[in-house]
C-alpha cells in the first residue's frame, strides 16, 4: 500500500506537532513508514496577514469611492435645487415671456 500526500492541519505549531505524533503512532501500529522526515511545514500566518492587508486596502478604496460618489450626488442635488430656484426667481418676476425665456437661457447650467 502506498500513501500519496498526507496533509495535516493545525491552528498552531503545537497542534501540528500533536497531529504528527498521532501519524507516527498509527504508522507504527500498521507497520508502515510515512517518511515524516521528508515532511515540510508551512506557516500560513504570513499568507493570511498579506491577504488581510489586501482586503483592508480594498475596503479603504471602496469606502473612498463610495464617499466620493455620495459627495458628487449631494453636489448634483444642490446644483439642481439652485437651478430650479433661479428658474422660479426668473419666472416670478414681471418679465415678458420673451424676456423670461431669454433670461433662463443665460442661466449657467452645470454639465455632467
Amino acid at each position: 500500500m502506498c500513501v500519496g500526500d498526507l496533509k495535516l492541519l493545525g491552528r498552531n505549531e503545537n497542534e501540528l506537532k500533536n497531529e504528527m505524533k498521532i501519524v507516527q503512532t498509527v504508522s507504527k501500529d500498521i507497520s508502515k513508514k510515512f517518511g515524516l522526515e521528508k515532511c515540510a511545514r508551512m506557516c500560513l500566518k504570513e499568507v493570511v496577514s498579506k491577504a488581510k492587508c489586501k482586503l483592508e486596502a480594498h475596503l479603504r478604496t471602496t469606502l473612498k469611492n463610495w464617499n466620493r460618489e455620495k459627495h458628487i450626488s449631494n453636489e448634483k442635488e444642490k446644483l439642481k435645487k439652485d437651478y430650479l430656484r433661479s428658474l422660479r426667481l426668473v419666472f416670478g418676476t414681471e418679465l415678458s415671456a420673451k424676456n423670461a425665456i431669454h433670461a433662463t437661457g443665460s442661466l449657467a447650467v452645470p454639465v455632467h
